[in-house]
């Protein structure tokens, strides 16, 4: 069988992950892996099947342990609990096991942070991106995307966001693997509109389940969900007495989310005393207070400034037509409130990160009006598209270009400012020695045009 331009489009996608995985040395550099949040999303699986020390009682540290990293946070009755819930864990284990096997057969330690285990998480993210990818192109195929702009669609998310920062260098933090797991997730809910199945609803439970379980406020996906093909409100009742009409595989979806969650439940209770436990403590929204416009503009993270291809998938949301009218409530209200709940936890930022992490989450959604502006444009006369695909290909240079600059720490992790970014790129513009020998063959013009952009967006958008 010949294989889809599509498809093809996925593999650079991989490949651009492994050449950035070698480039950087990220699979011998074991103690960059686990390390930061990753910790805290990981440490289930070697403290139950490794330690067995479930409530985190030992000490680490020692000779045996030297190199396990467990992070708790103290309950108000002195215990430990882990901060983060166990969804990640749960993704992580397959490969965590294989690692296992692979450190007691060779003569590795089997402690849970030796090379199998970094390296096992580090390819389990690049098979996650491939599998979501998968889904997302399947997805986009439902709505009669043509094979190019599928394929188009999907380099200009694989290399032209920061997906690609964090399926490589920054893995295996969560945001790829909530990128699978929704599209998977919305790919079943096309098809169970269509089909309402066991098979679907259970595949949208679990999914629905896993992703709340990563991420708790992720579970604003199941409006895309509750509204499938509510246009209007006019829409609502028909689609209230659909739901109604499939109860069974409603309560279906319901109960096999919960399972994902039971040892959750399980482990809190086991740690803390409770079978539902608030681990972040003095961490929380401000939904009075949200950072809307410094999340999506400001120099310290803005999402649309450092990862500007999403501003073509932005002008999608108008371009929906056909089929995907039938969805475009369900997205718009998902992707506001997704905007609304993010920006308005206390650390807006996100940390030390290349650009908006936690929008990752939504690509394969976003995916969708993306493919819908990749269409009008090829549409247009020469010009116009010479213009798009120009822009367009521009965003893609600047984000390979700004991931190295987080490698090469050139941009400040925690707060950028425009008077730093512009010092480091005329920096490495003007002084090709702060370079490594593999990257002093670019282009000046290519620092140049950052610069250009950089500035462009300070005149344009002086917030």
């Amino acid at each position: 069988m010949k294989s889809s331009i599509s498809s093809y489009a996925i593999l650079v996608s991989v490949i651009a992950c492994f050449i950035i995985n070698f480039s950087f040395d990220r699979f011998q550099k074991t103690k960059d892996v686990i390390k930061y949040d990753i910790v805290t999303y990981y440490e289930y699986l070697p403290l139950i099947f490794i330690y067995d020390d479930i409530r985190a009682e030992k000490h680490y540290g020692t000779e045996e342990t030297k190199d396990c990293v467990i992070w708790t946070v103290p309950t108000p009755e002195g215990k430990s609990v882990i901060k983060m819930t166990m969804g990640l864990s749960i993704l992580y284990s397959p490969f965590f096991f294989l690692a296992h096997l692979i450190a007691q057969t060779f003569g590795y330690p089997a402690d849970g942070y030796s090379q199998p285990y970094t390296t096992l998480l580090l390819l389990s993210t690049i098979f996650y991106l491939l599998l979501g990818m998968y889904y997302m192109k399947k997805i986009l195929q439902h709505y009669l995307f043509s094979d190019s702009t599928i394929a188009i669609t999907i380099l200009f998310l694989g290399i032209g966001t920061n997906i690609l920062c964090y399926a490589s260098q920054s893995a295996p933090m969560p945001h790829v693997y909530l990128f699978c797991l929704i599209a998977i997730f919305f790919y079943y809910t096309t098809q169970w509109n269509h089909t309402p199945t066991i098979k679907n609803s259970l595949l949208i439970g679990l999914t629905s389940g896993l992703i709340s379980l990563i991420r708790p406020s992720d579970i604003i996906i199941v409006l895309l969900f509750a509204l499938y093909g509510v246009t209007g409100l006019k829409d609502l009742r028909s689609r209230a007495a659909f739901l109604r009409k499939n109860f069974f595989m409603i309560v279906l979806i319901i109960f096999s989310a919960f399972l994902v969650w039971l040892p959750q439940f399980i482990y809190w209770k086991i740690a803390t005393g409770h079978f539902i436990y608030y681990s972040y403590n003095n961490e929380r929204f401000y939904f009075t207070q949200p950072r809307i416009i410094e999340g999506l503009f400001s120099f310290r993270k803005g999402w649309l400034l450092y990862t500007p291809m999403m501003l073509f998938a932005f002008a999608g949301l108008f371009l929906l037509k056909d089929e995907l009218k039938k969805i475009q409530t369900g997205i718009w209200l998902f992707i506001l409130l997704n905007i609304y709940i993010t920006f308005s936890w206390w650390c807006w930022w996100y940390g030390g990160a290349f650009g908006m992490r936690s929008m990752i989450d939504s690509y394969a959604i976003m995916a969708l009006p993306l493919a819908s502006t990749v269409n009008y444009f090829r549409n247009k006369k020469r010009l116009v598209r010479i213009l798009f695909f120009s822009s367009a290909i521009f965003f893609v240079v600047l984000n390979i270009f700004q991931t190295y600059q987080y490698e090469k720490e050139f941009s400040d992790m925690m707060g950028s400012t425009e008077n730093f970014i512009s010092r480091s790129l005329e920096k490495q513009l003007i002084n090709p020695s702060t370079m490594s020998l593999q990257h002093k063959s670019m282009p000046a013009k290519l620092f140049l045009a950052g610069i250009v952009y950089m500035n462009l967006h300070l005149y344009i958008l002086p917030f």
